[in-house]
């Protein structure tokens, strides 16, 4: 597969998600035909295209180039370009927000909140995320300066896991790695119940349930 041509790139993640033996494969639940979903880091829509080809959904991505992919693929996807700290939607508009690998490359602590604000009361969460192996591995393919950035993800990973926080390099944008307990922590904090983590090899699943209205607990 070769990651540098996106084209390839999405053709090989749209027959990864239609494929159920495929080990690499991961996708979000069934839902009800009328269920809103938005897919963060969509990418040219693959997995909505493969888990939801019933309904209109919606795909956001700051890559212009898949999204219009994805354009020539589906005309059930609403495909908008934007930012995971700044999602261009409603408030409680959605049923279920998910994510695949993206929300780790960005400001987590916002984007946690973006994807909270979008979610109707009671709808879902649903996003994979990074381990340490992931950017350990990307710093073993590298050079020096891949060593040096892998100390700065370790730096961000360890400030988000105590403190629910993460700070920009300059040039690189963000980066970390996830926890169980920063992650519990940083969704608890925005009210988020029947949190679930699931880390069964090669995945890093978590989901959660906002809370139905007038029964959010404080923290």
């Amino acid at each position: 597969m070769a990651l540098n041509n996106p084209l390839t790139y999405h053709e090989e993640e749209l027959r990864i998600a239609r494929s159920p033996n495929d080990l690499r494969r991961i996708m979000p639940p069934a839902l009800p035909s009328d269920s809103r979903v938005l897919d963060i880091g969509c990418g040219a829509g693959q997995t909505l295209l493969a888990a939801y080809p019933d309904r209109l959904s919606f795909g956001l991505d700051l890559d212009i180039d898949a999204l219009r992919l994805g354009r020539t693929w589906s005309d059930r996807i609403s495909f908008a370009g934007g930012t995971a700290e700044s999602l261009p939607y409603a408030a409680a508009w959605f049923d279920i927000v998910i994510a695949r690998v993206c929300l780790p490359l960005t400001d987590l602590g916002r984007s946690l909140a973006e994807a909270e604000r979008v979610l109707r009361p009671g709808g879902r969460l649903w996003i994979t995320l990074h381990d340490i192996s992931i950017p350990l591995a990307a710093a073993k393919r590298g050079n020096l300066n891949s060593w040096i950035f892998f100390g700065y993800i370790v730096v961000n990973s360890l400030l988000f896991h105590f403190c629910q926080r993460l700070f920009h390099l300059p040039g690189k944008g963000y980066e970390s790695f996830q926890t169980n307990y920063g992650m519990k922590r940083a969704l608890q904090k925005l009210g988020f119940e029947d949190i679930s983590i699931d880390r069964t090899p090669p995945h890093f699943l978590l989901t959660a349930v906002k809370p139905a209205a007038g029964v959010r607990q404080m923290n």
